[in-house]
């Protein structure tokens, strides 16, 4: 397994939940969150379950955060970003087919969820699985082609595949697309690297 690329990617991931929870506040969308059902012994809702998990996530302490992803799904199973984010936990555990397992849980419930396609491409090309992620990369691009990351993810699979041309095309896409700096930085430091 390429470990530059596990190390990316896995950079990526908590990357990946940001970007999300700013798109989110951009676009005024939120996860389709049916009614909080209650527990008997607690007064949470399932939302409150997944916040605390993606918190917990960005501290890097997986085991709790799919403990609280665990009581979220439990109290709404048809909570589909609690399964992308359990699946990022997982991921972070290097447990990679049950992150992709999680994503195409969140897909079965909501297909028109690009974070999960790209998710799950991030889980399947660190198993080089790189067309399986191509595939996924595309169709959330196709659902959001706003999403910046899923270009620049297709762009490293590409390139791990030597395809240049298309890498090059979604880096300079990224590049357009993207605000964060950092990552655009990276993305620069790719781009001249293929063009060499």
């Amino acid at each position: 397994m390429n470990r530059r690329y596990l190390i990316l990617f896995g950079s990526l991931w908590l990357l990946l939940i940001v970007i999300l929870a700013i798109y989110q506040s951009k676009t005024g969308t939120e996860p389709e969150v049916t009614p909080p059902i209650t527990s008997p012994t607690a007064s949470e809702t399932a939302v409150q379950y997944e916040e605390r998990g993606i918190a917990l996530v960005e501290e890097h302490r997986y085991d709790e955060a799919i403990i609280e992803f665990n009581k979220a799904i439990e109290l709404n199973p048809e909570l589909a970003m609690a399964y992308v984010n359990r699946g990022y936990a997982y991921y972070g555990q290097g447990d990679f087919d049950q992150a992709i397992a999680d994503c195409s849980k969140a897909i079965e419930l909501n297909p028109n969820l690009a974070m999960a396609y790209n998710n799950r491409g991030i889980a399947y090309g660190v198993q080089e699985g790189y067309d399986k992620a191509i595939a996924d990369f595309d169709k959330a691009i196709e659902l959001d082609p706003g999403l910046a990351i899923a270009y620049y993810n297709r762009a490293y699979a590409n390139k791990l595949l030597w395809r240049k041309a298309p890498a090059i095309a979604d880096l300079e896409k990224f590049i357009e697309l993207s605000d964060d700096p950092g990552l655009v930085e990276s993305a620069q430091q790719l781009l001249d690297e293929l063009r060499r």
